[in-house]
């Protein structure tokens, strides 16, 4: 069995050489409402795929993808992240050479432009809340390099107001925390200094 990847809406899926069906809209139906039906209908055949593909792995030890993790419909359970020094982190094989912030699964840069503004009041950026911050979650780690990356009081009052738990450690600490625990954790990680 063939399995290749494709792009669906920012997501990945996996496609088990299955026939590709296109929706037949009804006359005078919504078509995006036929839209959002089909991709539902394709999500549920996905996680059955899917399930049963992880069930055959663990018990016969087929069908393992590549690099030893479960195959996934694109809903990230855990990462695994595999190397952090001074200016670099890996995550899931990938080395990023800058801050992170990693939300529900996707890893992506750190804008931290609209922060810098307040950079002479703390002496480095700070993290405030005109930066992008990944809300969707109960806990939110920070890893704050050495302990330089400041984090701004409307931050901490936000996540408060959210009823999120707002974890700031150094980034080694934050590292070994989402090692361990990163169900319904997002992060934004330091990796500069």
């Amino acid at each position: 069995m063939t399995v290749c990847l494709l792009k669906f809406q920012s997501r990945t899926v996996s496609k088990l050489g299955l026939p590709e069906m296109a929706p037949q809209p009804h006359p005078g139906a919504d078509r995006g409402a036929v839209r959002d039906g089909y991709r539902y209908a394709l999500e549920c055949e996905l996680d059955f795929f899917t399930a049963a593909l992880n069930l055959v792995s663990r018990r016969f030890g087929a069908c393992r993808p590549p690099n030893g993790r479960e195959y996934t419909t694109g809903r990230r359970v855990s990462m695994q992240f595999e190397e952090f020094s001074f200016g670099s982190i890996r995550i899931d094989g990938v080395t990023y050479n800058h801050d992170v912030v990693i939300d529900r699964g996707e890893v992506r840069k750190r804008k931290k432009k609209p922060s810098r503004k307040y950079r002479q009041a703390y002496g480095h950026t700070p993290l405030s809340m005109e930066e992008e911050i990944p809300w969707k979650c109960k806990r939110l780690v920070i890893g704050a390099g050495t302990g330089a990356l400041p984090v701004m009081d409307e931050v901490k009052r936000e996540a408060r107001r959210r009823k999120i738990k707002l974890v700031v450690l150094s980034t080694a600490e934050a590292v070994e925390k989402l090692k361990h625990k990163s169900a319904q954790t997002n992060a934004i990680l330091h990796v500069t200094c």
